[in-house]
């Protein structure tokens, strides 16, 4: 080949020549050759199964033979084209456009497809298919590409590469490419892009490498190849954002990773040898040229092999997932660079940056000169050896080294050697094959690592900075030998690995030659021709002359052999010897005796020895020094022994038997003891022992054939066994006693002495009793009989009358419950087979046990004595192998269950086994309960009552004692409460909550200890005392003061007759005044004790139907909305089922269709481009016509178009973000995002709603859902006003119905099935209860109905409440049709009352079926239908006047009609109107407390989950976050209050408030007035708790803000905690939060409605066509996109309209 090549770097015709090296040649005879003038090829490409070659070139493509003969040619080029403007059609669009050379960026060849893909430059870089047989001929090209069709760069100078990827059924695109131009600078450097499909090479839905600045990670690519499993990219780059200078890197991704999650990169090194310029992938080995320097001068080949390539990267990957990207030295040696604000310990899999250490590469590293003898292809096959002729050098001197390197080549004149001591450089000078080196000076070379005597350094011999041989050289220092070894200096100087010499007499290890003149010196064992050498030579301690044992407290003189003394002779000195005794270092005197040539002794003063430990005997260390600090050598390690006698030898036999050499004798001096010899006076010796005496003889009894094992216990009983071996008879027969059981004892009986004899007993762990024998049967192979055969010695006994029985081994069936407390003392079921026969059964755990929990524990001894019932286990014992088993017993309580309780555990031991024991079968518990293991719960923890003082208790309410971990491990039927000597009875438990029903009368205490009695909760074995109670005593009404009395009495006498009468008439009215006064105190009282009674109450019947509905529940799941309706409901709330409107829906239209689809796809492709986007944006919000709904929906609308791309989304949403913050930033800050009043601020919302439904599915949704159906259960249990739509059970004020209705609730029958006009049941038909009350009104009654027949439908599945009739069914043929409205209602005064069940007189239990609606009009009233719907939904307050009747229905309206009121005359209606108007309204008001009280639970649970208590945050809400964060560091805004209000407008308010109040966003339920009302009331708690400012309340405070005046602080805390472990969480990275975006791009699936979408855009944009234009054609970069002229082409497509453009 003779082309022109293209620009490119000067190494790379080297290179190429050094693979054709390597390779076999062809003879030059059939060499072929193609080339074409004037043509720079830029790319090859071959055809695997059919040889032929591709050349992508400058303007061309050319398709040649296996013999590089032409075939076929393409022509690509020159085209118009500008690198600054997307595709076009017409000129006109880029006025900029000039004729422009197509270079080829990418050709490649796709075997499955048969086709060839080429990119070229021109037309950012967009690519086309031609076929493998014909490159002429064009198989696609897209005609109208968008961005992100754009593949290649579009300039010459980047580089692009890529490898087609095969996968199952389909091929795909890996692209790689450089940063080029302004249009290109959002296309990432890496891209999978597919081949196939409606929009080939689109990267849409595959996997992006997203960075954050591309012009920080501008890659230049050299190379891209494929292995057996991953795909390799070679590239420079610089290294990070700090670092200026360019590296190499090599990148990789699995081939079948779609998503690039398991890309990862390191780092390239060839010893400074400047970047990479070229690559190729060999077999096992990726070679690399690298060149540095002017035109590539210096230049290196480097051979990376595959297998550490890959280790490497999964080192990276390794440390990046798990370690934090930290080594085990706790450097950070792996980051991630792809997603800048990131850190690898919270990334999902993405790119691992490898920063340290650097990939080492085994290579052969050749340079060539520049210009001298030395080239390339010389150099190329060469093998250099270094032999270093010594390896070892004095760090105290610089010397010189000679190295040997054969075949080292011959350099040029002006060319050296030179050698590297690791960072210090010598120049070499070489004489033939060898090279001598100096070694560097001692200050340069660095310190020994801590305790060795060498450091080791690298030796490379270098050409310039190319190592061309290299080894390891040491340097030792003599010295630190000596350091190192203290107690033999002297031998470990002159045995070591180095040259170091002895000096003896100033104690001192060198090197050479250097002790000083006069003085002896002892070689090293590496001197062969001197005499003095070696260890040998040293003067040392050899070993101890006597004594070798010293007794305690006598005194005793040490020798010690010495030798090679007389390298000291001459020299006087004094010697010392020392002794390492316990806690003491003792120095005595020596002196040196007896010296013959080299040899003498070492004598030590005498000295008495006491050691502080009580041993028998203790070795001591002896050493010995010579003047002030020179220690002899120890030849081995010598000791000298203390012994004391009277340690372990007790009594006279002890003593007698103890070793002779040691000399102990019985001394019966002062104490009796066993003494040293001498120490005891000569007429105290006692050489005989006392006569022996036998105490105790077991057994007494035997059978006369005797053989039984006899234990006989005594003192004295000889010294050893030949003193007892014959010596033992019984009744005249001698017994052999057992020569292994025979022992000393050292028990002590009075003052005597005593000692053991035994024979050998048979194991048993049962006492042989006079009355029974308790034997353990061994395992039978099957059922049947066996005879019983008692041995005893050499009697035999057998039991012929009862045949023993083997019998079937029992079976366990089932064991539950399956969890407890660590406490342990659950009671456990088990059932099975034939386990009466079991004689003791067991429940164990094997536990594996901590040093804590071993601690107090012992081995267990199961045998019991005589007479005494069999003992229980101990809790735990310990086991061999490290094990606790913990056990106990169970009960049997028939031959099919056994009663067991668990068995208490202690903390920190972890669970191994749980099993049972049946005497000899052991069946662990997850094979009796069908394969539930037993599980361990932590103990709960309960707060005690009251912190200060007992707790105080009135009569008949509910007690609430908190805790954690409540009911993992046990139910509330097993849980027992006392108070004193009585009972509370548990209504309720759950996790956190006990709720029981204490005794109506105060208790007597349980002990008579204590005046109180103590609340005490039992949970298994578990006892909590929670502290005295105090019951409040009944409060006793005043009496009238007897000094009034008495006083009114006194001047009664004194007074006239009319001032008597007036004043009785005073006190008459007193004391009714009085009487009236003391009654509403017992009212007040007695209701301030029925509302909290009322709060535990109801709230222990909610918690049992919530208990209901949760298992409900796990069958028919809660009904939340698909997503697609969640979006629609959401993004156009208001809209009801039809939010969008068809695209040309109407006949006649179909021609139209086509083009309005078209122009819909171009505009969808114009909004992709972020310039437009924004403009459109700004523009619209310029409008003054536009309103706020207005913007809402086109923000909407957009939401909705932009789903499928939720990446862009994000970014215009940030970009639109600063740009609102810049604005508020000059006004007021706080008021950001505070309404929803531009359009960024609704795509906030629309943005949150996309990202947080698996958060409201996963997380949220089922406490909000639990707080809806408890408010609606609760409303329902009390009387609803159907017209004024008050209700007796709210928390709304305004809702509040405060009248007293009485009311009874009725459980009707309702027929369900086939027939019965219900829902479409399978069988028979079904009764299925019902909770009404007789107040409702029939829609009331339909409505409470379906809810409970359908109450696992959704509600939009059920059927409508007015297209069903209630039918009251009595007997077989009674049906009546009930209704709100018939001829039997009661009219009175105008006045129509709504008819309910009280009405009808419906009896309790009264069977009801709904049917379908008559629709003839004599059911039921339509128009009373359509103004009452729902009972509750559209209470009747103005519709409800027909004909001048008003319809009521629990109280009358507040307006009564003049005549009405002049008509009431009755006594009765005077007296009740009389009562009404002096009772106090506000009394009414303690129906809003109980009912807080009981949602309060739900409330805090919804609040917890929203605020994500001991739960992650959403990735989305940390990046929100971060990104509000980043906006206040960007403006300087300091205040945290500031942050705190943007992030609370953001997310708590403009979220969640919203779904608060609005279940019906998330949730397919009913949701009435009333529920709404509360709902509302608990949101605007919500809003409350998010302010910073304080919550103040007072008198004229509302009552809604009163309710939860005490809770708000609490939730304020909630709040701020939130945003803390937010703030404090690992930031969110920009790949995980884009691969999460990517994930949810594909929700929202329907295309139709995102073309609906797209034509509702297009109308607005239609309203202000001109403004837009305008906009578009006043930026200077729209102009150059011709933004302007796609959406004047647009506007063609979509209005049918004839244009010229």
């Amino acid at each position: 080949m003779a082309p022109a090549m293209a620009p490119g770097p000067p190494f790379g015709p080297r290179l190429l020549l050094v693979l054709l090296l390597l390779c076999p040649l062809r003879p030059l005879t059939q060499a072929h050759r193609f080339s074409v003038l004037n043509t720079t090829f830029n790319h090859l490409a071959l055809a695997p199964t059919r040889g032929t070659l591709y050349v992508g070139a400058v303007n061309r493509l050319f398709q040649l033979s296996p013999e590089l003969q032409l075939e076929a040619m393409a022509v690509t080029g020159p085209v118009f084209d500008s690198p600054d403007c997307v595709p076009f059609r017409d000129p006109a669009e880029c006025p900029q456009a000039k004729l422009t050379d197509n270079a080829n960026q990418l050709l490649l060849v796709s075997s499955r497809a048969q086709e060839l893909v080429a990119c070229g430059q021109v037309r950012q870089g967009v690519c086309e298919k031609r076929r493998l047989e014909d490159v002429a001929q064009l198989l696609y090209q897209a005609e109208d590409p968008g961005d992100g069709q754009f593949v290649a760069a579009n300039a010459p100078g980047v580089a692009t590469v890529g490898l087609v990827v095969p996968g199952p059924g389909r091929d795909l695109l890996l692209v790689a490419r450089g940063l080029a131009g302004k249009l290109s600078g959002g296309v990432p450097p890496l891209t999978v892009r597919q081949l196939a499909g409606p929009q080939p090479f689109s990267s849409e839905g595959l996997g992006r490498l997203v960075v954050g600045d591309f012009s920080d990670y501008n890659n230049s690519y050299v190379a891209a190849f494929a292995g057996a499993r991953f795909a390799y990219f070679v590239f420079r780059r610089r290294g990070a954002r700090a670092q200026a200078e360019y590296r190499s890197y090599v990148a990789r991704v699995c081939l079948g990773d779609t998503n690039l999650y398991s890309y990862v990169e390191v780092p390239l090194s060839c010893r400074g040898q400047g970047l990479i310029q070229a690559a190729f992938l060999a077999p096992g080995t990726l070679l690399g040229a690298f060149a540095t320097g002017l035109r590539g001068a210096q230049a290196a080949l480097c051979a990376f092999p595959l297998a550490e390539l890959d280790g490497s990267m999964e080192q990276a990957r390794r440390l990046c997932y798990t370690a934090g990207g930290r080594g085990p030295n706790g450097m950070e040696e792996a980051t991630v660079e792809y997603g800048v604000t990131s850190r690898c310990v919270t990334l999902p899999p993405v790119s691992g940056r490898a920063q340290a250490p650097h990939l080492s590469s085994h290579f052969r590293l050749y340079t060539p000169s520049s210009g001298g003898s030395s080239s390339l292809l010389s150099l190329l096959h060469l093998s250099l050896s270094l032999v270093v002729l010594q390896h070892l050098s004095p760090r105290q001197e610089q010397g010189q080294v000679t190295l040997s390197v054969p075949r080292l080549p011959t350099l040029a004149a002006d060319e050296y050697f030179h050698c590297a001591f690791g960072d210090y450089d010598s120049l070499a000078h070489v004489e033939g094959p060898h090279v001598a080196c100096v070694t560097p000076p001692q200050d340069q070379l660095p310190p020994n690592p801590s305790g060795t005597d060498h450091v080791t350094l690298s030796l490379a011999l270098m050409f310039e900075d190319v190592a061309v041989a290299t080894t390891n050289f040491s340097f030792y220092d003599c010295s630190a030998i000596q350091a190192l070894e203290a107690a033999s200096p002297c031998r470990a100087c002159v045995g070591s690995l180095w040259r170091c010499h002895w000096c003896p007499q100033s104690s001192r290890c060198v090197y050479g030659e250097h002790c000083p003149e006069g003085e002896r010196t002892i070689y090293s064992t590496q001197e062969a021709d001197i005499q003095v050498r070696g260890p040998g030579a040293c003067p040392q301690v050899e070993s101890l002359a006597g004594p070798l044992l010293v007794p305690v407290g006598w005194e005793s003189r040490l020798a010690l052999r010495v030798r090679n003394l007389q390298h000291f002779q001459g020299l006087s000195a004094s010697y010392h010897c020392w002794l390492e005794l316990p806690g003491e270092l003792r120095r005595l005197p020596a002196s040196l005796e007896e010296m013959t040539e080299d040899t003498g002794l070492i004598y030590c003063q005498a000295q008495q020895f006491h050691s502080s430990m009580a041993q028998r005997e203790l070795p001591v260390p002896i050493y010995v020094t010579r003047g002030k600090d020179q220690r002899l050598d120890n030849a081995r390690t010598l000791h000298v022994t203390l012994y004391d006698c009277a340690v372990g030898h007790p009594d006279c036999s002890h003593c007698q038997a103890a070793n002779g050499s040691l000399g102990c004798l019985w001394c019966s001096h002062g104490q009796p003891a066993c003494r040293y010899g001498p120490l005891c006076p000569p007429g105290a010796v006692e050489l005989l022992c006392p006569m022996p005496s036998i105490d105790t003889i077991e057994p007494l009894t035997g059978p006369p054939e005797g053989g039984l094992a006899l234990t006989i216990l005594g003192s004295n009983l000889g010294r050893d066994f030949a003193d007892v071996q014959d010596a033992v008879s019984v009744a005249g027969q001698p017994c052999s006693p057992d020569h292994s059981l025979y022992r000393t004892s050292a028990r002590k009986m009075g003052q005597g002495r005593e000692g053991e004899l035994a024979t050998p007993l048979p194991y048993s762990q049962e006492p042989v009793c006079p009355e029974a024998i308790v034997c353990h049967t061994m395992p039978q192979a099957g059922p049947g009989e066996a005879v019983v055969r008692v041995v005893f010695g050499h009697a035999q006994r057998t039991l012929l009358a009862i045949p023993f029985r083997y019998t079937a081994n029992p079976q366990l069936l089932a064991a539950e419950p399956s969890v407890s407390f660590r406490g342990g003392g659950r009671l456990i079921r088990v059932r099975g087979k034939d386990l009466d026969v079991v004689r003791r059964p067991l429940l164990s755990v094997w536990l594996e046990a901590t040093a804590e929990t071993t601690a107090g524990t012992e081995s267990q001894d199961l045998r019991s004595s005589c007479g005494a019932p069999a003992s229980a286990p101990q809790a735990c014992v310990q086991l061999e192998g490290g094990l606790l088993q913990c056990s106990t017993v169970c009960s049997i309580n028939s031959s099919n269950l056994l009663l067991c309780l668990s068995p208490a555990v202690p903390d920190g031991a972890r669970p191994q086994r749980v099993f049972f024991t049946l005497d000899n079968v052991h069946v662990d518990f997850a094979s009796a309960s069908g394969g539930q293991d037993f599980q361990y719960q932590p103990n709960p923890r309960l707060a005690p009552l009251s912190r200060e003082g007992p707790a105080l208790l009135k009569s008949g309410n509910v007690l609430d004692v908190e805790g954690e971990g409540l009911n993992l491990g046990i139910s509330k039927e097993e849980v027992r409460v006392h108070i004193g000597d009585s009972e509370c009875l548990v209504k309720t438990l759950t996790l956190t909550h006990l709720y029981c029903e204490p005794p109506p009368r105060a208790p007597q205490p349980a002990n008579g200890s204590s005046t109180l009695p103590q609340f005490v909760v039992q949970m298994g074995n578990l006892r909590l005392a929670l502290g005295p109670v105090q019951y409040e005593a009944e409060p006793a009404p005043s009496a009238f003061p007897v000094e009034a009395q008495v006083g009114l009495g006194m001047g009664a006498a004194v007074l006239t007759a009319t001032i008597v009468l007036l004043i009785l008439m005073y006190r008459h009215k007193s004391k009714q005044a009085l009487r009236d006064y003391q009654k509403v105190l017992v009212q007040l009282e007695n209701l301030e004790i029925g509302v909290g009674d009322q709060c535990r109450k109801e709230f222990t019947d909610l918690m049992t139907e919530m208990t209901d509905l949760s298992s409900d529940l796990e069958g028919s799941g809660i009904p939340f909305l698909d997503y697609r309706t969640y979006a629609e409901r959401v993004f156009f709330p208001g809209h009801g089922g039809c939010p969008l409107q068809p695209v040309l829906g109407g006949p006649g239209e179909e021609g139209h269709r086509a083009p309005v689809r078209q122009g819909l796809t171009q505009l969808s492709n114009l909004l992709n481009c972020k310039l437009f986007l924004l403009t459109l944006i700004h523009t619209l919000e310029e409008q003054p016509s536009f309103s706020q709904r207005d913007r809402c929906h086109v923000a909407s609308l957009l939401s909705l178009a932009l789903h499928g791309k939720l990446e862009y989304l994000t970014d215009i949403m940030k970009t639109l973000l600063g740009d609102l913050a810049a604005h508020y930033v000059h006004k007021n800050p706080k008021l950001m995002l505070r309404r929803t009043e531009t359009m960024v601020e609704k795509l906030l919302t629309n943005w949150l709603s996309i990202c947080l439904y698996a958060f409201l599915r996963e997380v949220a949704g089922e406490p909000l859902y639990m707080l809806l159906r408890a408010i609606q259960y609760q409303v329902d249990k009390g009387p609803v006003d159907a017209v004024t739509g008050k209700a007796k059970r709210t928390l709304n004020d305004s809702r509040l119905l405060r009248e007293d209705v009485e009311f009874r609730p009725l459980t009707l029958m309702v027929l369900v099935g086939p027939g019965a006009g219900g829902a479409a049941w399978n069988g028979e038909v079904q009764r299925v209860p019902a909770r009404v009350l007789d107040t409702d009104t029939i829609t009331q009654v339909k409505e409470k109905v379906l809810d409970q027949v359908y109450k696992g439908t959704p509600f939009s599945q059920r059927p409508a409440v007015h297209a069903l009739d209630l039918e009251w069914r009595s007997g077989l043929a009674g049906h009546l049709t009930l209704s709100d409205e018939d001829l039997t209602s009661v009219t009175q005064n105008h006045w129509k009352r709504l008819n309910t069940l009280q009405h009808y007189k419906v009896p309790d239990g009264a069977t009801v079926a709904l049917v379908p609606q008559l629709h003839n009009g004599g059911a039921v009233s339509q128009s009373l239908a359509q103004s009452c719907p729902s009972g509750e939904n559209i209470p009747m307050l103005e519709d409800g006047e027909e004909g001048g009747v008003r319809f009521w229905h629990l109280v009358k309206g507040t307006e009564e009609p003049e005549g009405a009121k002049a008509r009431r005359s009755s006594l009765r209606e005077r007296e009740r109107e009389r009562a009404r108007a002096k009772a106090i309204p506000e009394i009414y008001l303690t129906r809003l407390l109980s009912m807080k009280g009981t949602l309060q639970k739900f409330v805090d649970d919804t609040f917890q989950a929203i605020l994500s208590v001991n739960r992650p945050v959403p990735i989305a809400v940390k990046y929100l976050f971060d990104f509000l964060d980043e906006l206040a560091e960007k403006h300087g805004i300091e205040d945290p209050e500031t942050l705190h209000i943007w992030k609370t407008n953001s997310l708590l308010l403009r979220f969640w408030v919203n779904a608060l109040k609005n279940p019906q966003l998330i949730f397919d339920v009913r949701v009435s007035d009333n529920v709404d009302a509360v709902l509302a009331v608990i949101a605007q708690t919500f809003i409350d708790s998010c302010t910073i400012s304080e919550h103040k309340v007072g008198r004229d405070s509302p009552v809604n803000k009163l309710l939860y005046a005490r809770e708000i602080p609490r939730y304020k805390q909630l709040v701020e905690r939130y945003y803390s472990d937010i703030r404090q969480s690992s930031p969110a990275s920009y790949q995980e939060m884009n691969s999460a975006l990517a994930e949810l791009s594909g929700s929202y699936t329907s295309a139709p409605h995102c073309l609906e979408a797209l034509h509702e855009l297009y109308n607005h944009i239609h309203r202000y066509y001109d403004q837009i234009i305008s906009a578009l054609e006043e930026d200077p970069v729209g102009q150059k996109m011709q933004l302007a002229c796609r959406l004047q082409q647009i506007a063609a497509l979509v209005e049918n309209k004839v244009t010229d453009l």
